[in-house]
């Protein structure tokens, strides 16, 4: 079986790395490459790191050179792939950093709608673009910055004609709350959010896991767009899950300092609101966070709860960097 080509975009990010992982998992299981695929791991700095972590993966895995804001230079590695004798690029796995609590997203959209028209220009057979949870789609009218962006790329992709297309929307992440960065997260959202506020969480390796499944059974999923969730969870039970999974209380900082930088810093208020907001839009809409957490363990069973995250997290070492960039400096200098 010839094998298929998939370009991952942000393959060195928490989701793009999560994915290709979850392909070099599945072919150590399976004892050989049943899937056929072949990873192209995009990135603008093959030498990083992450670059380097990717490429001895395996031989299934090749990590190649391009910057999202240079056509050039993203057009390059299509026709370098095209030019080759097992043919061009299959699939494309698309994720986008995300530009940073209250920065405009006319990069973010630029860059989202760049690489689906290269993809069908291209002729890739399918596309997968992981997003973000907005709740409900009549939000969309009122959406601003990276959240806009992700609007209007999602547009882009379903207007294309002959393009099969999966939009998969990951709700929080559970890795908010690592490190000393994730004292600080739950804190803010303790003392901010209602008692009965529910979120809904998932864990970064599990959307890998489940874009992979999606990749290998494109037809299933083809033309939906589908919320990524793991577990749902109050304040308190999120306190409570954490506890029976690591065995400790969950970290946190004093309330009080909680609420000083929640009061200087606009931009975290902004991320409680939106979070109260989209539990709000989900009890107006009657969407139950239990169907939704159903279909992505339809996808991927094995997909963590909060507790399950907890006994495997909760010992990693404290990081003065956080979720999308965040650092301690910015939250306490009310600068994002």
């Amino acid at each position: 079986m010839a094998s298929r080509k998939i370009l991952v975009v942000g393959a060195t990010g928490k989701q793009g790395g999560a994915f290709v992982r979850a392909a070099t998992e599945a072919r150590k299981a399976e004892g050989a490459p049943k899937d056929g695929f072949h990873l192209i791991a995009l990135t603008r700095n093959t030498s990083s790191p992450a670059a380097r972590e990717l490429a001895a993966l395996g031989d299934h895995v090749s990590v190649v050179s391009a910057d999202l804001n240079n056509a050039n230079s993203v057009r390059k590695v299509f026709e370098d792939e095209k030019a080759k004798p097992e043919g061009g690029i299959w699939g494309v796995f698309m994720v986008l950093a995300f530009p940073g609590l209250g920065v405009d997203g006319s990069g973010e959209e630029a860059q989202g709608k760049l690489v689906t028209d290269l993809a069908c220009e291209f002729n890739v057979q399918q596309f997968l673009y992981s997003s973000s949870d907005r709740a409900h789609d009549s939000r969309d009218e009122h959406a601003t910055l990276s959240h806009l962006a992700k609007v209007n790329i999602e547009e882009n992709i379903k207007s294309k004609q002959g393009l099969s297309w999966t939009i998969i929307r990951p709700v929080y992440f559970m890795e908010i709350f690592e490190g000393l960065v994730g004292r600080v997260t739950f804190s803010v959202v303790r003392s901010g959010l209602k008692k009965d506020t529910k979120l809904q969480l998932v864990a970064a390796d599990d959307i890998g896991r489940i874009a992979y499944a999606i990749m290998r059974s494109p037809d299933a999923y083809a033309g939906q767009c589908i919320t990524i969730a793991g577990d749902v969870l109050t304040v308190r039970g999120m306190q409570d899950a954490y506890g029976r999974g690591a065995g400790s209380a969950m970290p946190a900082v004093p309330s009080m300092l909680a609420s000083g930088i929640t009061a200087m810093n606009k931009h975290i208020r902004g991320v409680v609101e939106t979070m109260e907001d989209v539990h709000a839009a989900r009890v107006e809409h009657g969407i139950s966070s239990e169907d939704l957490i159903a279909k992505s363990r339809e996808i991927c069973p094995e997909m963590h709860t909060f507790e399950s995250w907890a006994k495997v997290h909760s010992s990693k070492a404290e990081q003065t960097s956080g979720w999308n960039g965040v650092s301690m400096k910015s939250l306490l200098s009310g600068s994002l």
